[in-house]
C-alpha cells in the first residue's frame, strides 16, 4: 500500500506538469521532475536516519506524517486555485501492458510489411 501511494506521485505530477507545459518544455521539464524526485529520494532518508538516532524509530512515521500532510495541502491547494487544462489541449493516453513484443515478432516481420530490398 505504501509503495503504491508513493510511487503513483511521480507520474501524477509528470502527466500533470506535462498537461500545462509547452512542447519545447517537455525535456527541461522531465529532467527537472526527475531530479528533484531523486534528490529528495536521497535527502529525506538522511533526513530521517539523522532523526532516528535522536527520536528513535518512530521519526520515520512522523516525517511521513508530515510528508504527506505537506503534500495534502500542496494538492488541495492546486485543485482549489487552478483551473483545469481543457481536453481539447492534453495529450491522449493509451493504457498499454508492461510486456514485450516476442522477438520472433520483431526480427520477422509479417509477408506484406517486408521491404522492397528483401524482395
Amino acid at each position: 500500500v505504501w509503495d503504491g501511494a508513493s510511487e503513483s506521485i511521480y507520474s501524477l505530477a509528470s502527466a500533470h506538469a506535462g498537461d500545462r507545459a509547452g512542447k519545447d518544455d517537455m525535456v527541461a521539464l522531465s529532467s527537472s521532475l526527475l531530479f528533484a524526485w531523486s534528490l529528495s529520494g536521497f535527502v529525506v532518508p538522511g533526513i530521517v536516519t539523522g532523526l532516528s538516532a535522536i527520536y528513535g524509530t518512530q521519526a520515520f512515521i512522523y516525517v511521513a506524517i508530515v510528508i504527506a500532510a505537506a503534500y495534502c495541502l500542496f494538492v488541495l491547494w492546486r485543485v482549489v486555485v487552478v483551473r483545469p487544462v481543457p481536453a481539447t489541449e492534453t495529450g491522449s493516453f493509451a493504457p498499454m501492458t508492461a510486456q514485450a513484443p516476442l522477438p520472433v515478432d520483431l526480427a520477422f516481420a509479417p509477408e506484406g510489411q517486408r521491404g522492397r530490398e528483401e524482395l
